[in-house]
């Protein structure tokens, strides 16, 4: 009797250890960065270095017809794309572990102050 008390005593710690550490997460998803003002109904994705601008997108679109629209590619200053995407698309591509960053596109407006000068001699 005595040989099975470390084993009981084992299978009382694991049994324990996952009953306090709870459900497993779900997978890890990029948040989207969301604008406030007018939007364009476009999403700005910038894609971790290295990463294929071309299979992500391919990857995209194979999840529905006409599921993205692809508007631009950026490749000099960061890797990423400007996209219509559809809900599918895009729940898919915040799962997606190349994307870095999401951000809805907006709509910016400057406003310009117009003093007249008055020249007198």
């Amino acid at each position: 009797m005595r040989r099975y008390i470390p084993v009981f005593l084992s299978l009382l710690t694991l049994s324990i250890s996952s009953v306090l550490s709870g459900p497993t997460p779900p997978p890890y998803r990029t948040q989207i960065e969301r604008y406030n003002g007018e939007k364009t109904g476009r999403y700005i994705v910038t894609l971790k270095e290295g990463a294929s601008r071309a299979d992500l997108i391919n990857q995209l679109g194979g999840v529905a017809k006409n599921a993205v629209k692809v508007d631009y590619e950026y490749d000099d200053v960061f890797n990423g794309f400007a996209a219509t995407l559809d809900e599918t698309a895009l729940t898919l591509l915040q799962t997606l572990p190349n994307v870095e960053s999401i951000s809805e596109d907006g709509i910016m407006h400057t406003m310009a102050a117009v003093t007249q000068f008055v020249f007198s001699s």
